[in-house]
């Protein structure tokens, strides 16, 4: 924050943060700031109105580490009133992993480089289709990543 305090310009700064609570009793969101050597913080509290709390409107995905060996997190946070898939294919489009039926919030994966079968797969660049579907099985959301697993 200090640092970008010293760019000049505005001193209003928005903060994004993604919770991973999913506790909707905690509504209360207080952000403390130190401003390192110069003897002071700010604080301040902020209460969202109500139904506003844990409601993804859109797919947020998030894969690291990029390259990996052995294992790759794949972090989603699938809106409310959706269900998600993950595939994940080769270069061929051959579909060698799958984890499905997720529904909404938020879900940690880990893929450990195996096929189907259990088996490990070459290093090289594989791919991961996320796809939203809602309840009635029409596709909302089609996401295509890169991955690449390293040796």
């Amino acid at each position: 924050m200090l640092e970008i305090a010293d760019l000049g310009g505005t001193n209003n700064y928005l903060v994004n943060y993604n919770s991973p609570n999913v506790n909707n009793s905690q509504k209360t969101v207080t952000l403390e700031v130190h401003y390192a050597g110069l003897g002071g913080y700010g604080s301040i509290q902020y209460t969202p109105p109500e139904g506003t709390l844990l409601r993804a409107t859109t797919l947020e995905v998030n894969c690291y580490p990029n390259p990996f060996n052995p294992s790759i997190s794949i972090d989603l946070n699938i809106p409310q009133m959706a269900i998600g898939q993950v595939k994940i294919f080769n270069l061929r489009g051959q579909k060698i992993q799958s984890f499905d039926a997720l529904n909404s919030g938020h879900h940690y994966l880990r893929w450990n480089a195996t096929d189907l079968k259990g088996r490990k797969v070459a290093a090289g660049i594989y791919f991961a289709q996320i796809s939203l579907v809602d309840q009635n099985g029409v596709l909302q959301k089609n996401e295509l990543l890169k991955l690449v697993h390293a040796k």
